[in-house]
């Protein structure tokens, strides 16, 4: 062996941690740069986007940031990325995608100076495979940028407070500096640093307080020019992400749901990380014992939740599994903080390759990563009604969508160099949200464009915001053949037909069942004797609801035996015959669990469907269950007579369906 390679051999075996670290860091480059250019611009990068059509940084901040419930510094870092380099899917995210790799780097930093090298090796192992990060670090969206600046200020603190010498000016700046830049990314990420801040105060004495003094005034010289509109963003209502977001209930196991998605939504993999926690806890606990540390890294993954959590429950909801990537990584350090640190030697290196190659085939090969959609996609969406236009012939398609902007169809129809225009609704509102329904009293808008429709097709497509699930329903009573559909996560596109000129997609019914009042059926249970022979839509017999009559009959049964996972979709539809419109005759749907107890009322008002008294309208309603707690609950539907006016109703009926499998991305659930 030539002396240079004896020198090299040394030189690698003295810093194998370091070469280790690089090759996770390239693993992770990898899986984050694969096919970013090739994925859809989402609803909220291009949200972002749109952002920037002003004159300037002024207005930018002035009507982009000030107005939105977000700090400004990734709008602005957008601003002149897109100024520099302009606008494409690879392009404005190579900065968030660099961020996802930096934070691999600082993980690993603050792992190692809390407790030793091998324990950081398998914490940035973990940070550059897992789904979690990764997802996040493949969108221009604030997150990554979170991610990595409160880690750097998290590194920098402990230096600061337990390693100030040498270097102490330069440590006391990084952490100034890391600290400002969390606080301008995101208010979770801002919210994580104070925390961190705060639990500094503990560790105050005699030697360090001057160092934390002078670390409190920088930092808070540098966020002051953006003080005032953080304290707008509180005025205006609290840092809620506008009014699209839940309060956190999902049947009550929200963070176990978090949970499981912070280890690739796999309970083997969640069952693998806790298996090696307690394995060397058990083996290592009597050498290492409980350290400050230990107690940080519980603290700060918790605290972020239980107080997101509660503000959301009792104020604005505010809280996503997003906003919780900030302090996810402290999760995983307190995963292996119980490892100890040995010389480096093969043995390791095999294991942590291991490790490594394990969570890389559990993101792209067992939870099909690449395969998979994390966001509403835009552009497929946009292709697909390229592709129903040039099949079909434009001048036979009366064209709907629904989407928060027309700028999010409109990016990728100008990249096409196609002009497509789809109906309005003429809903009142600003002239970028003119292609926005939303439902409930709003579904008539979209009745009177079916209505007026003098064309052989009907093209519906939807992307990255809430979609009516009535919508379908009532295009196919006009257009009843389905011949064409895409599912996509939080995106769907359809095209039907008056005629069945190709072979029609049968969309998947799993149960129906449909009173007329003319026959008796099991199904529906109540008081017959409001059955009336005075009018009918259908055959002979409706039912009266009067002043002495509140509920219709009513359909009751187990969930489990109507419906086989749960993305199923209910449809109900009556058809209602009123003297006079009411605002309290509601087509209801309910879910009961086993003591009785309704956890879920869903009504839809017959006047959002009724324009003229005296005519038989129909009244759709349907929904895709947001939690069920048990298939044994018990699903109910009826019409209720709120205010007992004197109406009829006809033909109430039910249709199960199988739903878009990928709505949320995730696999079905058996009831």
């Amino acid at each position: 062996m030539q002396p240079d390679q004896i020198k090299m051999r040394k030189y690698i075996q003295d810093h194998q941690e370091e070469f280790l670290l690089l090759c996770i860091m390239l693993v992770g480059a990898i899986l984050r740069f694969y096919n970013s250019g090739g994925l859809s611009l989402t609803g909220d990068e291009v949200s972002s986007l749109l952002k920037l059509r002003v004159e300037d940084f002024s207005e930018l901040i002035r009507k982009s940031v000030s107005g939105d419930f977000h700090p400004a510094l990734f709008q602005s870092l957008l601003y002149y990325w897109v100024g520099l380099f302009g606008i494409s899917e690879g392009l404005i995210r190579i900065p968030f995608i660099v961020a996802g790799v930096l934070s691999i780097l600082f993980a690993y930093l603050v792992a190692s100076s809390w407790f030793n090298k091998t324990a950081g090796l398998f914490v940035a192992a973990s940070i550059a495979f897992l789904i979690f990060p990764l997802t996040h670090s493949q969108i221009a969206r604030p997150y990554s940028l979170g991610l990595l600046f409160s880690l750097m200020s998290v590194w920098s603190w402990t230096l600061v407070l337990f390693k100030p010498k040498p270097y102490r000016a330069w440590k006391i700046l990084a952490y100034c500096l890391a600290t400002a830049m969390s606080m301008y990314t995101h208010y979770f990420s801002f919210f994580l640093v104070m925390v961190v801040a705060a639990t500094g105060l503990f560790y105050l004495n005699k030697d360090n307080y001057k160092n934390i003094l002078i670390c409190a005034v920088i930092t808070f010289v540098l966020f002051l020019p953006h003080f005032n509109i953080s304290l707008a963003h509180v005025t205006i209502g609290g840092f809620r992400e506008g009014g699209w977001l839940g309060p956190p209930n999902s049947g009550g196991n929200w963070f176990w749901a978090y949970l499981l998605n912070c280890f690739n939504g796999s309970l083997i993999v969640l069952l693998i990380y806790f298996a090696i926690f307690f394995y060397f806890l058990k083996r290592n606990y009597n050498k290492i014992g409980v350290s400050k540390f230990h107690v940080f890294s519980l603290l700060w993954f918790l605290t972020p939740f239980v107080v997101g959590y509660t503000y959301s429950i009792l104020r604005f909801p505010v809280l996503q599994q997003s906003v919780l990537l900030f302090s996810f990584p402290y999760l995983v350090i307190l995963m292996f903080s119980f490892i100890e640190d040995k010389p480096w030697n093969k043995m390791k290196t095999v294991l942590l390759a291991t490790f490594l190659g394990l969570g890389v085939f559990s993101t792209v090969v067992a939870e099909k990563f690449y395969q998979t959609q994390h966001f509403g996609v835009l552009k497929e969406v946009v292709q697909d009604v390229i592709r129903y236009v040039d099949k079909y012939g434009e001048e036979n398609i009366t064209k709907t969508t629904n989407v928060g902007f027309a700028y999010f169809l409109g990016y990728y129809l100008d990249k096409y160099n196609r002009q497509i225009e789809f109906e309005e609704y003429d809903n009142g509102e600003a002239e970028e949200e003119r292609y926005v329904n939303q439902g409930r009293d709003q579904l008539r808008l979209f009745s009177n464009i079916i209505n007026e429709s003098d064309k052989p097709y009907f093209l519906y497509c939807w992307s990255s915001k809430y979609s009516p699930l009535e919508i379908p329903e009532m295009i196919a009573d006009k257009y009843p053949y389905l011949l064409e559909r895409s599912h996509y996560f939080n995106s769907e596109s359809y095209l039907f037909g008056q005629n069945s000129n190709s072979t029609p997609i049968k969309p998947e019914v799993i149960y129906s069942s449909q009173c007329d009042f003319d026959q008796e059926s099991q199904d529906w249970q109540g008081d017959p004797s409001a059955i009336s022979e005075e009018i009918a839509r259908s055959q002979s017999s409706s039912f009266k609801l009067s002043e002495n009559t509140e509920f219709s009959l009513t359909f009751s049964s187990k969930i489990k035996d109507i419906m086989d996972n749960d993305e199923n979709v209910l449809h109900t539809s009556v058809w209602g015959y009123m003297d006079q419109k009411s605002d309290e005759a509601i087509l209801v749907i309910t879910l009961e669990d086993e003591d009785g107890e309704v956890y879920v009322w869903r009504g839809m008002n017959f006047s959002y469907f009724i324009d003229e008294p005296k005519t038989w309208t129909k009244i759709y309603h349907s929904w895709r269950f947001d939690h069920i707690q048990s298939g044994d609950d018990l699903v109910k539907i009826y019409v209720w007579n709120g205010d007992k006016n004197t109406f009829y109703i006809d033909d109430l009926s039910i249709k199960v369906t199988a739903g878009n499998p990928i709505i949320y991305g995730r696999k079905q659930r058996s009831l």
